[in-house]
């Protein structure tokens, strides 16, 4: 099927519904976890601060338009959410869930028309149908797909994170000790994701569930059979006890299945460390343009360090897209080494446009910080810029 953007899927340019849609995503968070642990001035809004503390840009933004087209609730989960704040029709999700729930262990049928029919519905996803949804996808037997690492956070933006967060765990608790112990790439991924919501319930709400998920990596640990680096780390998160513990583990057991190089440990599974130096070290000492690219969530822990480590390194990362990539996500941090990153990618990089276009949208900011540029590689650039910004 299609993968193409529509009309349906609102633009990342379209900035002033981004900032609106933000700002209501932001008051539904005001009294989760994620909400005490904000960097004050890491973004350019106390709202994109929230979102930022809370997986941004995971938080996926729902409007309330119509939404008629298949084809466009279809782009939520095979790449238009990478566009970061793009936004996407609450009935739009409604109608993606349902559809992809009635498909589910059918040989296809006639999927057009149970979209059709899905879009047509028009109603809310009731708890009961939020629930049955992720019990369904939450079972190791399914096949990795998209929506697997995508479904908790929309989910739990059209919901609420307590009942996908409550409706996983029991899943999970019911698994015999042979699943538990067993391999699975979508449950696995399920799970990570799973546990980076934890941080959008209130700290009671989050407490309760580590504690269900540490009661979950006990049991599991107690039927593992491997020792820590017995596999190589990537399959090794394959595993449910893998998954369990990064969660749960934070720092031990991110070093665990890490590395060392020149004597530091380089962590495997930066989500859920709590140091961030650890962060920094991982990012500055694994990151190559073969590997993934810009990780937002790594560039929020690790703070200053890994801002500035990306924007000096940004031309080592060649893979399609990972250009506009790091201005996207670099271009929601409020620093100088970010205007500095930006001057450069305007005349160097493969998002020269996207790049220019940065200083428009930030120009208060950008008169602030270009000046003290004027003097060096882009110096020209830098004057012309402030010439064009007046």
């Amino acid at each position: 099927m299609a993968t193409k953007k529509t009309a349906n899927a609102t633009p990342s340019s379209d900035d002033a519904l981004a900032d609106e849609l933000a700002s209501r995503f932001a008051l539904g968070l005001k009294d989760s976890y994620a909400a005490t642990q904000v960097k004050a001035g890491w973004s350019f809004s106390a709202e994109m601060d929230l979102l930022w503390a809370a997986g941004w840009p995971k938080t996926v933004l729902v409007h309330d338009a119509p939404q008629s087209d298949p084809e466009g609730a279809e782009a939520l989960f095979l790449g238009a959410l990478w566009d970061f704040r793009t936004s996407f029709s609450r009935a739009a999700m409604w109608g993606y869930h349902r559809v992809l729930r009635g498909a589910l262990g059918t040989d296809g049928g006639d999927l057009a028309g149970a979209m059709k029919a899905a879009f047509s519905n028009g109603t809310p996803l009731s708890d009961d149908e939020v629930r049955a949804f992720v019990v369904h996808r939450a079972h190791p037997a399914h096949a990795a797909t998209a929506d697997g690492r995508l479904l908790p956070w929309a989910l739990a933006s059209i919901s609420s994170a307590e009942l996908v967060v409550d409706a996983a765990l029991s899943a999970a608790e019911q698994w015999s000790d042979a699943v538990l112990n067993g391999w699975g790439v979508a449950s696995c991924t399920l799970l990570h994701e799973l546990g980076l919501i934890l941080d959008w319930l209130t700290p009671a709400q989050r407490a309760r569930a580590l504690d269900r998920l540490r009661a979950l990596r006990d049991r599991a640990e107690s039927i593992w059979p491997y020792a820590p680096h017995e596999l190589d780390s990537v399959r090794e998160l394959g595993w449910h006890f893998a998954t369990l513990d990064l969660i749960v583990g934070g720092d031990r057991a991110a070093i665990d299945r890490g590395a060392q190089q020149d004597g530091k440990a380089l962590p495997f599974g930066l989500d859920f460390v709590a140091t961030h130096s650890l962060v920094a070290d991982a990012v500055t000492g694994f990151a190559t343009g073969k590997r993934a690219g810009i990780h937002p969530r790594a560039l929020w822990l690790g703070g200053e360090p890994v801002l500035r480590w990306y924007c000096d390194h940004w031309k080592k990362f060649t893979g399609d897209d990972e250009h506009a990539r790091f201005v996207r996500v670099l271009g929601e941090v409020r620093s100088a080494l970010v205007t500095e990153c930006m001057l450069a990618m305007s005349a160097e990089s493969k998002a020269k446009k996207l790049a220019r276009q940065w200083f428009d949208k930030r120009s208060d900011f950008a008169r602030q910080t270009l000046p003290a540029l004027t003097d060096g590689p882009h110096g020209a650039r830098a004057k012309k810029l402030l010439d064009e910004l007046g």
